[in-house]
């Protein structure tokens, strides 16, 4: 069962704690949500919800989406070339880290707790390959990094900028590799979504790229 709050964001029933953004398709990006469960919201105090919303937004703001899209698309078309399942791991790190800058720096500390909540919350749940999870294997180093005096991503980001020129660049050519039939969504920030969830969230939201893991 699901519904929309007035903010917005979908909120769904499952044992689980999710937040997680599907980006939209269309020109100009309509059908950009944010999800995320019941279990997920009552792990968290009001503060640390609208953080963790906050770095969805900035998911959603930043396109980042598009550019792991295209860094998996590129390490599942060559697996047999390790560049580019490795550049793939180190984007998705730094779309999260880029993410976590999003919130003002008194509030660094209170997404690190947040982001220790949603992940003792989550124990035991499976992080599905290829998606990008708040209490995914990068979540010790995101936490220290927000406990620590703030550094912009500025070296990273140059790397990241060129690494999505060569992704848009190349993508059409990795994309020919791939199998017929294969499908490549990105969501940010999922975690362990089961199909049963994924039914319960609205067609329009499914479509727009939900990840479901059989």
């Amino acid at each position: 069962m699901s519904e929309q709050s007035d903010d917005g964001v979908f909120v769904l029933d499952h044992p689980s704690a999710l937040v997680y953004c599907v980006p939209g398709r269309g020109h100009g990006h309509p059908g950009d949500v944010v999800v995320m469960t019941r279990t997920a919201r009552e792990a968290l105090t009001d503060e640390q919800l609208e953080l963790v919303l906050s770095h969805e937004r900035a998911h959603l703001r930043s396109r980042h989406g598009k550019l792991v899209e295209r860094s998996r698309a590129l390490a599942s078309a060559l697996p047999f070339l390790p560049f580019f399942r490795v550049a793939h791991e180190q984007i998705a790190e730094l779309a999260e880290m880029h993410a976590d800058d999003a919130v003002e720096p008194d509030h660094r500390r209170a997404l690190a707790d947040a982001l220790y909540r949603l992940s003792v919350a989550n124990r035991g749940g499976t992080l599905p390959s290829g998606t990008l999870g708040a209490a995914g294997p990068s979540v010790v180093v995101r936490a220290r990094r927000l406990l620590l005096p703030r550094e912009p991503l500025k070296h990273t980001v140059v790397a990241v900028i060129a690494a999505m020129i060569v992704g848009i660049a190349t993508a059409p050519l990795a994309l020919a590799f791939l199998p017929a039939g294969t499908g490549i969504s990105h969501d940010c920030c999922v975690v362990g979504v089961e199909q049963t969830a994924a039914e319960e969230i609205p067609a329009p939201v499914r479509i727009a790229g939900l990840r479901v893991r059989l």
